[in-house]
This record gives C-alpha cells, sequence and structure tokens, in this order.
C-alpha cells in the first residue's frame, strides 16, 4: 500500500537514482572503444546536433571529424564504410581538435 510517506520517501530518492543512472554511461572505456574502431570511419545516430552528427575517422585513440565527404573517396573508403555507433561509444572516444580536409 502507498501511502504519504511512502510517496515522500520515493521523491527524496529519486533525483539519487536519475544520477546514477546517468553517471553509468561513463563506464565506457575509452581505449578500448577507440581499439575497437580503431582505422573506421564512424557516426553516431543523427539527431540535429550539426558536427556530432558528422563521420569521423578514429585513428590512434581520437576521432577526427571529416569535414568534406570527398575525403572519404580520395583516401580508399566509401560511404558503406561508415559504421554506426552509440552515442556513448562516440562520445569515450576522444576528439582530436585538427579536422580531417
Amino acid at each position: 500500500m502507498i501511502n504519504r510517506r511512502s510517496v515522500l520517501r520515493m521523491a527524496a530518492v529519486l533525483p539519487f537514482v536519475a544520477t546514477v543512472v546517468a553517471c553509468g554511461e561513463s563506464k565506457i572505456d575509452p581505449i578500448k572503444t577507440a581499439q575497437k574502431y580503431e582505422g573506421k570511419i564512424v557516426a553516431q545516430p543523427p539527431a540535429g546536433r550539426g558536427k556530432e552528427d558528422g563521420w569521423y575517422l578514429v585513428k590512434g585513440g581520437k576521432r577526427r571529424w571529416i569535414i568534406d565527404s570527398t575525403w572519404l573517396n580520395k583516401n580508399g573508403y566509401s560511404v558503406q564504410d561508415v559504421v554506426t555507433i552509440t552515442g556513448a561509444e562516440f562520445k569515450a572516444i576522444p576528439e582530436d581538435p585538427e579536422p580531417l580536409k
């Protein structure tokens, strides 16, 4: 039976539970994730994030933004080579600030 005291207790605990769940995303190992996708073109599912929805080459443990789609063909890749990864995996791979042109 749910009474007023139970509701108040749940209200006090829920923010803590939400924080623990949100923090759980950081358990993805950046090194292992980068190694898993080394040499691959990765992208996360598009969601209107601009640059974050772009394609990235994972090389040397970092992801580098590909700002021009012609880069793929010039470097032996094609659109079919793009691997869609989760947002958590994407964020786990450190970004190299120097984009590929």
